[in-house]
């Protein structure tokens, strides 16, 4: 069974949206990586969260993360199989926190698929007259039946050069 890139959020977009939320809810975030093995050809590393509460001072590992990547293991791995095991594991890790995405059906981070991709899985065929679907950031009128879809609630794609927004459930007209 195939599946789409697009459908699974890089780790940076993760990690970005985890520091965020951390710092606005009063704690100092801390990501720790370890390079548990290397050899000439293969690297695991692990990663553990942290957040240290700053009225308190108590700190605690939220998550940990584990990734191994095989040098020459698919083009990117021909050169930087180390440091996208270490990539990895942190994906790892904040998707056991919890930040499994913006779909949480969507577990793995889109450098994880990349690596199914590499040891021969099969992405979905895609098509350029089935556009790319994403949530709505903004707060909009639907498409179908002019109603405001707040931010979020529904679904955005882009049609030439305007983007379009429809509610996610009831307004199924949208081409996806």
């Amino acid at each position: 069974m195939g599946f789409n890139l697009d459908d699974y959020e890089p780790v940076a977009a993760r990690l970005a949206r985890w520091l965020e939320m951390a710092n606005a809810s009063g704690y100092r975030p801390s990501v720790i990586t370890d390079l548990v093995h290397y050899s000439e050809n293969r690297a695991v590393f692990k990663a553990e969260l942290y957040l240290e509460h700053l009225e308190t001072g108590v700190t605690w590992r939220v998550a940990t993360g584990w990734a191994e990547e095989t040098r020459g293991d698919g083009h990117v791995n021909k050169t930087s199989h180390l440091e996208n095991a270490e990539s990895s594991a942190v994906g790892r890790a904040l998707a056991n926190a919890g930040l499994a995405g913006s779909d949480p059906n969507k577990r793995p981070s889109r450098e994880e698929m990349q690596k199914v991709i590499r040891v021969g899985g099969t992405p979905a065929p895609t098509s350029d007259d089935r556009p790319r679907t994403f949530p709505n950031k903004f707060a909009k009128a639907c498409v179908n039946c002019g109603e405001m879809v707040e931010a979020g609630a529904g679904v955005a794609w882009k049609e030439g050069e305007k983007f379009k927004t429809a509610h996610k459930d009831a307004c199924i007209e949208a081409p996806f």
